[in-house]
């Protein structure tokens, strides 16, 4: 066993990343470890270090530290559990033991400490920041970091054993959502809840809510504030990076306090979600807000009588209004001297409010001052600029914010659909376009996988494309088989004929009990062996308490029958069914409507359980019958879950 004392060299632990468990240690450790393994070294090397009482297991970076003054790196993390002094003049030593019993992971459960509405997808995001670490132990913390952001999760578990090797093992990750019992449970200003509340807004604070999309998908959403000052109260709808510089709609710049939630508002596809979001925030004032979901009604029209010959309404030009005729010198008298309109066509009773506006550039208008506020910040301000590529020419913020930054801009924020991280999409051009890729996607999707049916190497962008072919060889397979497959004509039977068979169209099973190699031209020995068969199963039957044949005394599904019931049963009713060849007690009478043979012998107990297997299957009517027929023959054990496998993988689902 190597057990070695090194000191710490802060310079080495500087360039190491903060957040690791791999260290620095000097050459000289490596060659006692070749010295005493030989050809047998441990992988991966796993160390013990203990300082101040404490015990850390740690693994290796690299054998690079100072030989002579026999030096070592630790991560910062690190040395904050083991409480190692900050004092950079004091020599720190550390005692590192080499470890080879830590078994391999199989199994990590993890919690968040606190909630991260950013993380939309743990697995694919610790992915590849796991590499940072050698081993875990139960009950310690994770510390994650990725750009500017610290993400820490509470091993909850791990297996097989208390401290397990993550390194080189296949490994399962169980994320739990909800957070870890001793963290803070106090949500970020971000708060996600259900729509149909009162909620505070405060100045300066954006809370988005998130909202199941087949709850508010064509519907519309108010948002009213208590105290009834809707100038002061907006809201903004997106996608999950929605923020208030980035939106797909708004109320902001409508004149009204609710919006339409759109069908759809998924931009890219692969980019789904089944929530939306939504942001209310405030202009000039804290305030308590009602978020209300509604249907969409028919909006009222507004009826306007119509001026002409035969009618008796006309319109005030000073008000606008529709008088009789009879009473419109009274009442433009009355209305001049009382009322004023305003260039805008909005009438006020003897002056027009200080508070009122009308827009020198465009039609709109108002009653508040903060109305106009808003309005010219957003219309007329321009030209306007992306603060983030630099694209500048936006004629308001609404073309900035809905066709650029919302949709276009090269750092909108998306979720790669090969990697699952949330970056930006960057600038792309026609090739992304056509493959409705981002530009990262489109790189990102370069990397190579295997195609699960075929086995071959595609681009992950490509993958799809190529599963599509696959489907349309499902289709050609299926008419083939479609066409092809031809069942044995015994009811009771699942075997479909392959090849050349006999004129009854049996298979090989069904047609033994009725075969002779006696010469017959007129199949009249044909049909006494057929016939007997039948007058056997029905007076005797087969013996088998299992059969399931509607024409066996044993399966009790027969009706019972004396022999001069049975006789013409079988010759008027069973032997009529026989299309081909011709049987003799069918030559002088209307055979029936069919086309092809049906009988009804009996078979054996595998065949039996198989034949209810795929009336189960016909029941539930997803395939075709041609299709279950060749899934129950190419399947040859009773196993239904198997046999539906291979129709998921072969078969083209009916309708």
């Amino acid at each position: 066993m190597i057990n070695t004392e090194v000191l710490l060299d802060r310079e080495l632990s500087a360039g190491l990343s903060k957040f690791s468990d791999k260290v620095i240690l000097p050459q000289s450790v490596l060659s006692q470890i070749i010295d005493e393994y030989q050809d047998n070294l441990p992988h991966p090397l796993i160390f013990r270090m203990i300082c101040n009482g404490s015990q850390s297991y740690l693994g290796v970076k690299e054998f690079g530290g100072d030989e002579q003054e026999h030096k070592a790196g630790i991560p910062w993390i690190i040395q904050q559990e083991l409480g190692v002094s900050d004092d950079k003049d004091q020599a720190v030593p550390l005692n590192f033991t080499l470890i080879d019993s830590i078994p391999k992971g199989t199994s990590l459960k993890l919690k968040p400490i606190k909630e991260y509405p950013e993380v939309h997808n743990w697995k694919y995001f610790l992915e590849s920041k796991l590499r940072n670490y050698t081993t875990l132990t139960k009950g310690s913390i994770l510390y994650v970091e990725d750009k500017d952001q610290v993400y820490e999760l509470y091993v909850e578990d791990v297996e097989p054993a208390n401290t397990v090797c993550i390194i080189d093992t296949d490994i399962t990750l169980d994320v739990i959502e909800e957070l870890h019992e001793d963290s803070i449970k106090k949500r970020s200003s971000d708060v996600i809840k259900e729509i149909g509340l009162t909620v505070e807004v405060e100045l300066g604070s954006s809370p988005v809510y998130k909202i199941q999309k087949e709850k508010v998908n064509g519907k519309r959403i108010s948002v009213e504030p208590i105290d009834n000052d809707f100038d002061n109260v907006d809201v903004v709808l997106g996608d999950k990076f929605v923020s208030l510089d980035r939106y797909t709609t708004t109320t902001l710049g409508s004149g009204s306090h609710s919006l339409t939630v759109p069908q759809d508002t998924d931009s890219m596809e692969g980019e789904k979600d089944d929530w939306t979001y939504l942001i209310p925030y405030v202009w000039d004032h804290s305030v308590k807000v009602n978020i209300v979901l509604s249907e969409i009604e028919d909006e009222e029209m507004e009826v306007v009588p119509e001026v002409g010959s035969n009618n008796n309404m006309v319109q005030c030009g000073n008000c606008d209004k529709y008088i009789p005729k009879a009473s419109m010198v009274l009442h433009e008298n009355f209305c001049k001297r009382n009322n004023v309109k305003c260039s805008c066509g909005k009438v006020f009773l003897k002056n027009i409010p200080e508070t009122h506006w009308k827009c020198e550039h465009c039609e709109q208008h108002s009653d508040t001052q903060l109305s106009k506020i808003k309005h010219y910040r957003t219309f007329h301000e321009g030209p306007y600029k992306c603060p983030d590529c630099g694209a500048s020419g936006f004629s308001s913020s609404f073309d900035l914010v809905l066709h650029h930054r919302a949709t276009d801009c090269s750092f909108k924020l998306h979720e790669c659909r090969f990697c699952h991280l949330i970056v930006p999409q960057e600038e792309s051009n026609y090739e992304d376009k056509y493959n409705n890729l981002t530009h990262h996607e489109s790189d990102c999707g370069n990397k190579t996988t295997e195609c699960f049916r075929c086995q071959k190497i595609f681009k992950q962008k490509d993958i799809a494309t190529h599963l599509k072919v696959h489907e349309l060889e499902k289709v050609q397979y299926d008419n083939i088989v479609t066409v092809s497959t031809e069942k044995c004509s015994n009811d009771n039977c699942i075997n479909i004929l392959n090849g050349p068979s006999n004129s009854l169209r049996l298979c090989d099973l069904c047609y033994g009990s009725v075969y002779s190699s006696v010469d017959d031209p007129t199949n009249f020995k044909l049909q006494n062996r057929i016939e007997r068969k039948y007058v056997i199963q029905l007076s005797k039957g087969c013996g088998n308490s299992w059969c399931k044949n509607p024409e066996c005394k044993s399966s009790g599904m027969a009706t019972a029958m004396t022999m001069k019931d049975i006789i013409p049963h079988v010759r008027d009713g069973l032997l009529s069914f026989v299309v081909s060849p011709q049987l003799p007690i069918n030559n002088q009478r209307a055979h029936k409507e069919i086309n092809q043979n049906q009988f009804w012998f009996c078979v054996d107990q595998n065949t039996t359980k198989r034949k209810l297997l795929v009336e189960n299957l016909f029941i539930q009517g997803e395939y075709k019958p041609e299709l279950v027929y060749k899934a129950v023959n190419e399947i040859r054990e009773i196993s239904e879950d198997r046999i539906r496998n291979w129709l998921e993988y072969n078969a083209i689902k009916a309708g």
